[in-house]
């Protein structure tokens, strides 16, 4: 029994010897991958924050463009209905 305790101690080491570096190594990638999913999800959000402010950019000026057609239609009735006094005016 007491032949084993030197074999299992030289495994042991052996053993921390062989996988340290790659548990290591691991560790490292795993940071890594950790790293890259944060800084997608930054890059979304940043992206979506752009997405939303050029929504709201085309909603005012589809806002400002539907004034100015209003508008404009609305000036546009009113020569028709001028015209249209005058010819019976004229009449």
């Amino acid at each position: 029994m007491e032949e084993l305790i030197p074999i299992f101690f030289f495994l042991c080491v052996a053993g921390v010897l062989i996988f340290r570096p790659v548990t290591k190594r691991l560790g490292l990638l795993l940071e890594e991958m950790a790293r890259d999913r944060r800084a997608m999800r930054s890059g979304e959000g940043a992206q979506m924050e752009r997405v939303a402010t050029l929504l709201e950019r085309m909603n005012t000026r589809l806002e400002l463009l539907e004034d100015r057609v209003e508008f404009v239609e609305r000036l546009t009735d009113g020569q028709t209905r001028n015209r249209s006094r005058l010819s019976r005016v004229a009449d």
